[in-house]
């Protein structure tokens, strides 16, 4: 029987190893990759018609309606939408709610024209915003704020001691509203309604669309 003289020691192993041979380029050599060219047979067959091409460029988008000031203006007032079951009263949360109608300026990455924006608390802006309502229950309920907001821009036109700033950016809403028909019949509607009363009215208040001259 064949016995060891020396123990082995573990962890020195007494075979020789052979280091690994690296297939491919070393890691310092630059690949070139060549890109042949793409030819079309026939390039027209990705074009536009011209008819198509030349309403494209006519289509002009107009510049969104911005005012900083109003914006300014509509923190810590009273919420004008007043949805059920949702307005808090929190005049801290109050800002100006925007619109969501493509006829206000509305686009799918764009907000409406600050114009087209009414005082709204938190859980209304949410509901205005994220709720569940149909879109003509959400319509409704912003006319309505919206028909509220011209007559609180004309009270505040009244205070003597509200800041040039705020003015002018009030005056600037109510010119841009006064061309819109259709917040004509709504203000007529809503005071008829009940939904204006006397309490959102200042003294001695006249409509802005008043002033204005008839439809032709």
């Amino acid at each position: 029987m064949l016995k060891q003289r020396t123990p082995l020691k573990r962890g020195n192993s007494q075979l020789k190893r052979t280091p690994f041979k690296r297939n491919g380029a070393p890691p310092s050599a630059t690949v070139e990759k060549v890109c042949k060219p793409i030819t079309l047979r026939d390039p027209s067959l990705f074009r536009l018609p011209r008819q198509i091409e030349s309403a494209c460029a006519s289509i002009e988008i107009s510049p969104r309606r911005e005012n900083s000031a109003l914006r300014d203006f509509a923190r810590g007032q009273p919420c004008l939408l007043l949805v059920p079951g949702h307005c808090t009263g929190d005049k801290a949360t109050t800002v100006g709610c925007h619109s969501n109608w493509s006829e206000h300026g509305k686009g799918k990455s764009r907000k409406a024209d600050d114009h087209y924006m009414v005082w709204g608390c938190m859980g209304c802006h949410g509901w205005l915003d994220q709720g569940n309502a149909r879109q003509n229950e959400k319509r409704a309920i912003f006319d309505d704020a919206l028909v509220r907001q011209v007559a609180e821009y004309e009270k505040a036109l009244k205070c003597t001691s509200l800041p040039k700033r705020f003015q002018q950016a009030v005056k600037w809403a109510l010119e841009e509203l006064a061309s819109d028909r259709r917040l004509e019949d709504l203000e007529a509607s809503a005071i008829g309604l009940g939904l204006l009363t006397p309490m959102h009215l200042p003294e001695g208040f006249k409509s802005p669309f008043q002033s204005r001259p008839p439809a032709a």
